[in-house]
């Protein structure tokens, strides 16, 4: 990752809106929340190949229109563990309580274990 774009501002859902800069679309993730504070300092994934970059899914983007949010989820015969890239980990410590974050969090957790229900 690289980057240290100045965010601060709040993302919100948008069907298919994971593309769209300042957006976040439909993922497990994301249940429950409507508007998630994307942090302060931003930073965006780089990849060394076009093949890396696939690897990876974007679930939101930032209000810079790069990738915040990135997950790989790999398939159930596989012995990789599911991984989740959040490029705006300053919304951890930096106004902590608002929009979506706590819940963010829990949810993300819970994917990351393969918990469904949460």
């Amino acid at each position: 990752v690289e980057g240290d774009y100045y965010g601060d501002k709040t993302l919100t859902y948008k069907e298919n809106g994971h593309q769209q800069a300042g957006h976040f679309g439909q993922h497990e993730i994301f249940t429950g929340i409507t508007n998630l504070y994307e942090g302060i300092t931003i930073c965006h994934p780089v990849y060394s190949t076009a093949a890396s970059r696939k690897v990876f899914t974007t679930i939101a983007t930032a209000s810079d229109g790069n990738s915040s949010i990135a997950v790989y989820d790999p398939p159930s015969t596989s012995t990789e563990g599911r991984l989740c890239l959040d490029c705006g980990f300053t919304k951890l410590w930096y106004k902590w309580d608002s929009a979506g974050t706590a819940r963010y969090i829990v949810n993300a957790s819970c994917w990351l274990l393969g918990i469904k229900t949460f």
